[in-house]
């Protein structure tokens, strides 16, 4: 998951231009768990329609897709700190 801190969000809310900052999540599943993580968030998310969509990954860096599928098919226990940091 990514935390994008501060993203200047400009949206129509019943009638009106909203302007807020928010924090923008990206988050990777395989795609037969996307409906349990969107309902997931629904319940967690503070607002009465969040913005919950799916992008499907057609390419990638082949090292990079290699390590996603890893990390779904066995999740570690406890997620490391700053894995792939250096």
């Amino acid at each position: 998951m990514n935390a994008l801190d501060g993203v200047a969000s400009r949206y129509w809310w019943k009638g009106s231009l909203s302007c807020d900052r928010e924090t923008l999540l990206l988050m990777k599943t395989e795609s037969d768990r996307v409906g349990e993580v969107v309902a997931a968030l629904k319940q967690l998310h503070p607002y009465e329609v969040p913005e919950l969509l799916s992008v499907a990954i057609d390419d990638g860096a082949p090292a990079y897709l290699e390590w996603l599928r890893d990390s779904l098919a066995d999740p570690p226990a406890t997620p490391p700190e700053r894995a792939g940091a250096s």
